[in-house]
């Protein structure tokens, strides 16, 4: 059996803060001052200088759902890049997987 991921412990054992969750990626959906596809590469790039390829791909893939190209995803990694460095580019380059044909 597979061990679960960190939302289904937090919707088992801690119902407050997964519904913070929740919210938090509704938020990231939806249109605001900023557009949902700025936001989820914002997120995309975050996750990718903390080193977490797992949300660095699923929120690049979440940008593009919701509208970013794939030169906006590289755009998003330049800028990261410069700031985090190449290990960082790296991990951000799991959100270039979708892409890959």
């Amino acid at each position: 059996m597979a061990d679960k991921g960190w939302v289904e412990l937090l919707r088992g054992q801690a119902p407050d803060l997964d519904q913070m969750n929740r919210a938090d990626l509704e938020f990231l959906g939806s249109a605001t001052a900023l557009g949902a596809q700025v936001k989820f590469l914002i997120a995309m790039v975050l996750d990718a200088a903390a080193n977490k390829p797992a949300g660095a791909k699923s929120y690049g893939e979440k940008a593009v759902q919701a509208g970013a190209t794939q030169a906006q995803v590289l755009d998003a990694l330049r800028i990261l890049r410069m700031f985090a460095g190449r290990p960082e580019l790296a991990t951000g380059c799991e959100a270039l997987r979708q892409f890959d044909t």
